[in-house]
């Protein structure tokens, strides 16, 4: 399905298409928030095209096929040439993509809470890596690890790049590409690092996918994103299925604006969207920690403080008493020499 959006709209006009909306800010359509639900995990799909295959199991079922990120040879590709079966689990192309090219499909899966410990924790938050290439290195210390080659999003001059082209260190930081980037090309890491929180229970947190779509018209630069957009790093922007490095725009965090150096060209497609989400919560649970999960170094120190502590009190308690005891008794005696008892 193409976008048709109305001619002449009124202000808050709201257009819908599948599951997205646009809303009719006054110079512009502004992508509605998608709320993706709970216990979200990020999946990776890639595959090479054979030329005549169109629909491939992804292997993963997706939360909705608006909260996908499909490339073909490193190109993002529009909705209108796919569709995704979140019951079988598969994406089907209005044509087969041509033959020895790429295909990667990023996207969101539900998964169950549970129980976590330290050293296990699911928790992640978003981590960003940019530098430019000098056709000589191919090692880069990318300061968090990358888990995997398919935990991680990489573009080299703005173009997606399969997980076949590079090796990953998870014990380095690092990444490694079989080619040296050339002189003056970006280079972009986006991924997920763990956190390790103490022990709890996993929390359902919802996640809201923030986009900003639109159309260039070849004059304007600054557009309005309707969402804060924090950092350059933070963003993935696109123009004209072309990923942008960080340094070719800035933004404007209290007017909630991008603006690109250069004009984007008119009927060129616009597209920002975040990759930070609701964080999870990982609450401790009332009660939840008791004697029986401390170390025993700990228990025997709170118990020694419990004994010292009863101690002094016992021996406060005495001296009470016993000056109690000496203060009755020369009541006493002071009362039978004045009464003559």
């Amino acid at each position: 399905m193409a976008l048709n959006f109305p001619s002449n709209p009124t202000a808050n006009q709201v257009y819908t298409l599948g599951e997205k909306s646009w809303k009719w800010n006054g110079y512009g359509w502004k992508m509605q928030d998608i709320t993706a639900g709970a216990n979200l995990e990020l999946s990776v799909f890639n595959t090479i095209a054979d030329g005549s295959t169109s629909t491939f199991d992804l292997t993963f079922s997706p939360v909705s096929d608006s909260l996908v990120l499909v490339t073909i040879g490193g190109i993002v590709q529009p909705e209108s040439i796919f569709s995704v079966n979140t019951v079988n689990s598969t994406i089907s192309f209005t044509s087969p993509p041509p033959a020895t090219e790429n295909v990667r499909v990023v996207g969101y899966k539900t998964v169950v809470p549970y129980a976590i410990d330290a050293a296990n924790s699911a928790g992640a938050s978003v981590e960003t890596f940019s530098t430019v290439g000098d056709n000589v290195t191919t090692t880069y210390n990318i300061g968090f690890n990358p888990v995997g080659a398919n935990a991680i999003f990489v573009t080299v001059g703005g173009v997606v790049q399969p997980d076949s082209s590079y090796t990953v260190n998870p014990l380095a930081d690092s990444i490694t590409f079989d080619t040296p980037p050339g002189t003056g090309e970006n280079i972009r890491v986006v991924g997920f690092s763990k956190v390790n929180p103490f022990f709890g229970y996993f929390r359902p947190a919802n996640t809201a996918v923030r986009s900003y779509e639109t159309t260039a018209d070849g004059v304007t630069s600054t557009f309005n994103l309707g969402f804060e957009p924090k950092s350059n790093l933070a963003l993935i922007v696109s123009v004209d299925g072309v990923f942008q490095a960080p340094s070719t725009y800035t933004i404007n965090n209290a007017a909630n604006t991008i603006t690109f150096l250069s004009t984007p060209q008119n009927n060129e497609y616009i597209a920002v969207t975040t990759l930070t989400n609701a964080a999870n919560v990982y609450v401790i649970e009332d009660g939840s920690i008791t004697f029986s999960k401390l170390t025993s170094t700990v228990n025997n120190k709170i118990s020694l403080a419990l004994d010292r502590a009863n101690a002094s009190f016992i021996t406060a308690n005495a001296s009470f008493i016993a000056a109690n005891a000496a203060a009755t008794t020369g009541k006493a005696i002071a009362m039978s020499i004045v009464f003559g008892g």
